[in-house]
């Protein structure tokens, strides 16, 4: 968020599922309040002055709540936590009026399999007429999908997510191949112009297994530059195969002037 912000300047950012949640399903990752929408809330300086932080579970939204008054102060500074479906409650986050073309937004789509659907993505990637598009950080559970696949009885589920029912080929198909096929869709039909998948390794496996693969889309032409440093930033010399979600947030490039405010 860092880079995001030492370019924009300015923003809003998006949490579609926004809760601490336990990665590697551990109690001691469990009971850390360790999750992104913490380490924005805090990132300095405190540039981005809209959030909506969001989760259909109660416990995270309280969870959230709480973070939430503990975060920093800052003038003018929005945060709203939503308990409830994101793929209900988006509607109401575009049609607030706070997001406008000029508004610098970016939008966290941290789920574990398939809660988010393929339209949700379509109103973020369409919300705005003119300038960028709103920034994505769209996460494919490529560690969970193969059990996911054979284990969802309910298959208008997979439907929504992937946004059809041409969606059986998915399985055929290793980690990298799938997220390969949600990043050309966001290129070939979102019109994002910058979009890279990134893969996400579990800590402490041995060999690092892949857990999910981070599709990043963009419209900025600094950003696969900006990217790949935070990356290359996460992924330390001395834990090549260790990266999480919060270290690649985390990370940042040495300090540079920010850019002129873009949308």
């Amino acid at each position: 968020m860092r880079l995001f912000t030492y370019v924009t300047y300015h923003g809003a950012y998006i949490d579609g599922f926004a809760g601490p949640q336990s990665r590697d399903h551990t109690e001691a990752d469990a009971a850390s309040c360790a999750c992104a929408a913490k380490l924005v809330l805090e990132n300095r300086p405190l540039l981005l002055r809209n959030f909506w932080l969001c989760d259909a579970d109660k416990d995270a939204v309280a969870a959230l709540e709480e973070i939430k008054r503990n975060g920093p102060e800052m003038k003018g500074r929005a945060v709203e936590v939503m308990h409830g479906d994101f793929n209900k409650l988006i509607d109401k986050i575009l049609d607030s009026g706070v997001i406008t073309d000029t508004m610098a937004t970016f939008a966290l789509l941290d789920q574990r399999t398939f809660e988010c659907h393929w339209a949700t993505i379509e109103k973020l990637a369409r919300h705005k007429q003119n300038g960028r598009k709103i920034e994505l950080f769209y996460f494919l559970g490529t560690g969970w999908l193969d059990r996911a696949f054979g284990g969802t009885k309910h298959t208008d589920k997979i439907t929504r997510w992937w946004g059809g029912d041409d969606w059986l080929f998915l399985r055929d198909l290793d980690g990298p191949a799938r997220a390969d096929a949600f990043a050309d869709r966001f290129s070939n039909e979102l019109s994002y112009e910058h979009v890279a998948s990134w893969p996400i390794r579990k800590r402490g496996s041995k060999g690092g297994a892949v857990m999910y693969h981070m599709i990043h889309c963009s419209d900025h032409e600094r950003a696969p530059k900006l990217m790949e440093d935070a990356y290359r930033i996460a992924a330390r010399p001395n834990e090549p195969e260790q990266i999480s979600l919060l270290d690649l947030l985390a990370a940042m490039p040495p300090k540079s002037p920010p850019l002129a405010r873009a949308g």
